[in-house]
């Protein structure tokens, strides 16, 4: 009897397009973000500075999205019957230095350290 990879449950489906539909959330709502700061008048000085709670804020969803994309890659390259360990290592990376921005935004040099 040959080993075969059990096929995903409904459940597991359902999860994943859940993951794919946040992403196509994020996708389109960067897409405003980039029409809104085309259609500033003047260049990237003229542009408000971000209130510090906004930088916090994004911080810890830029971490939180780093650590997503992370697990992504990895069940990609552990699932996928594909090579994918070149993006599970940059996207490790990137998370790792999310983090370390994180801690220094927060004032938290532990959060760093987890």
């Amino acid at each position: 009897m040959s080993e075969q990879t059990p096929e995903p449950d409904i459940e597991q489906l359902t999860i994943w397009r859940n993951v794919l539909d946040a992403l196509g959330q994020l996708d389109a709502a960067w897409g405003n973000v980039a029409a809104s700061s085309e259609d500033s008048e003047g260049g990237a000085g003229s542009l408000p500075r971000f209130p510090d709670g906004l930088v916090l804020a994004l911080t810890n969803a830029g971490m939180k999205g780093s650590q997503a994309l992370a697990g992504i890659a990895d069940a990609l390259n552990e699932r996928s019957g594909q090579d994918f360990s070149e993006v599970t290592e940059a996207q490790a990376d990137v998370a790792a230095r999310w983090n370390a921005v994180q801690a220094r935004v927060s004032g938290d040099p532990e959060s760093a350290q987890g």
